[in-house]
């Protein structure tokens, strides 16, 4: 089985589907095919990886719609062998982003048009973003942030977004003349 055949299977919205592309893909992995290595690895990743774990075949259920859900906690880079699974994600919601600098690596998921994230902790905000070229909808939540996350002026390198939805406590530079070109932009404080 290809790659695209398997991600049209689970993109099928059917949820027994998701239990079935885990059993051919760990059966391809046995078999040597690298692609399905790298997509197991992915998955077990991101299933086991931060609390909380949740099966791979419950894992792989959630983006039938494509949707990524999860906290971080611990990861300050997002590995490159993701992008096997990447071409199923739309939209990232990572409800509780733990960490003080935002993980790099997420250019993988070349195909993310929403992107949501609540913090407590996250320092800056940069260009970590740029990497996303159909990025259109990003959503920051710092409501119970103790500080204030300060968005950097290399945000400006993030072109593709249109729409920002800012809420909490978030310092943004004087100089960022990019958030005029934005069609929606929102701040809540």
């Amino acid at each position: 089985m290809n790659l695209e055949a398997f991600y049209e299977l689970i993109k099928s919205g059917n949820i027994n589907n998701a239990e079935i592309a885990w059993q051919i893909a760990r059966g391809m992995r046995d078999s040597g095919d690298k692609d399905f290595e790298q997509f197991c690895r992915a998955v077990y990743s991101f299933s086991f990886g931060d609390f909380p774990a949740v099966k791979p075949a419950e894992f792989l259920t959630g983006l039938i719609d494509g949707q990524l859900r999860r906290n971080i906690f611990r990861k300050i880079v997002i590995p490159d062998y993701y992008v096997s699974f990447a071409p199923l994600v739309k939209s990232i919601k990572i409800s509780n982003l733990h960490t003080k600098e935002f993980p790099m690596g997420f250019e993988v998921f070349t195909e993310v048009e929403h992107f949501y994230f609540s913090t407590m902790t996250l320092n800056t905000l940069g260009n970590e973003l740029k990497g996303l070229p159909k990025i259109k909808h990003l959503e920051i939540d710092c409501w119970l942030h103790m500080d204030s996350l300060i968005i950097l002026p290399e945000f400006e390198e993030c072109c593709g977004i249109e729409k920002i939805t800012l809420k909490g406590k978030i310092q943004l530079p004087d100089n960022l003349k990019s958030l005029n070109r934005f069609k929606n932009f929102n701040a809540n404080s």
